[in-house]
C-alpha cells in the first residue's frame, strides 16, 4: 500500500488503478449475474423433476454471496468516481 505522501505525489496513478479495479469488479459482477442465472435455470429444472440435490441450492447461495461481497467493493471506488458506472442493484 502507498503512503499517503506518494498517493498525493501520484493522484492520477491511484485514479488509474481504481479506474482499473471498477472495470474489473463491474465485469466480475456482471459474470456473476449470469451465473446466478445460470443457477437457478438449473435449480428450477431439478425441482421440477422432483431431485433433491441441495449442493446446487448452496452453490447457487454462494454466488449471491460473492455478488455481495463484490458490490461492497464496488460502492467505495464508485463514489470517488462520482457513481455514474454502478451496476443495477435490485436483483437477487
Amino acid at each position: 500500500m502507498a503512503s499517503p505522501e506518494t498517493s498525493s505525489l501520484y493522484p492520477e496513478m491511484r485514479d488509474g488503478l481504481n479506474e482499473i479495479k471498477r472495470a474489473e469488479l463491474i465485469a466480475h459482477v456482471a459474470d456473476l449475474d449470469r451465473m446466478i442465472e445460470d443457477q437457478m435455470a438449473h435449480l428450477k429444472f431439478v425441482i421440477e423433476k422432483g431431485w433433491d440435490i441441495p449442493a446446487i441450492d448452496v452453490h447457487l447461495e454462494r454466488l449471491k454471496e460473492s455478488r455481495r461481497r463484490c458490490l461492497s467493493a464496488l460502492k467505495p471506488l464508485l463514489a470517488d468516481a462520482g457513481g455514474d458506472d454502478q451496476p443495477g442493484t435490485s436483483r437477487r
